[in-house]
């Protein structure tokens, strides 16, 4: 004897019409989504795009900043280096028979105390009134000569970060600042 329930077969009904209308529903609702461009790309008509934070790349390229020339007071001159080289340290030294003075940065200072202007650590910078000749007889090339002088930049001759402070980065430093004066040096012209 099997008795069917009307209550148990009117819920069964109503269970699998409420399951088709949700995955209808569902479907649907997909199916919209899909079709309408992502609501972040939209800019409303009377808004305008907020402008970029500090912290997002701009394309468009910064002017360089304004860098304070080097100057050497003694003998009149000065040259303009690279904003990113930072703060030059110029300091006189002492080489017989020539005016010479050497360089550093502060930031290389930081590195190494070794790495100071006296010991010519980014290079030097002398002044003559003669011609400079190379051994053999060949003439050195000038970097310029102006005022009665010949000037002319020797490159660093030696490292000057001890072993506790000659890390890969730091010896990357001392070579990008070594270039980055080196190309300075060359728009070396009296003071006005």
């Amino acid at each position: 004897m099997t008795a069917t329930n009307p209550i148990y077969g009117k819920k069964r009904r109503v269970l699998i019409v409420s399951l088709v209308c949700a995955i209808v529903i569902i479907a649907g609702g997909a199916f919209l989504l899909r079709s309408q461009p992502p609501r972040h790309a939209q800019t409303p008509p009377s808004k305008t795009a907020p402008s970029p934070s500090p912290d997002e790349k701009n394309d468009v390229p910064l002017p360089p900043k304004a860098v304070d020339p080097v100057v050497i007071e003694a003998w009149a001159v000065e040259f303009t280096p690279s904003p990113i080289l930072g703060e030059v340290v110029v300091e006189p030294l002492l080489k017989e028979g020539v005016e010479a003075v050497g360089f550093t940065t502060m930031a290389l200072q930081s590195v190494d105390a070794n790495c100071d202007a006296s010991s010519g650590a980014l290079g030097m910078l002398e002044r003559t009134t003669t011609p400079q000749q190379l051994p053999g007889g060949t003439p050195r090339a000038a970097l310029a000569a102006f005022g009665g002088y010949y000037y002319y930049f020797t490159g660093p001759q030696a490292s000057c970060l001890l072993n506790n402070t000659d890390s890969p980065a730091n010896i990357d430093l001392l070579e990008r600042q070594s270039q980055l004066l080196q190309d300075a040096v060359h728009t070396l012209k009296t003071r006005e």
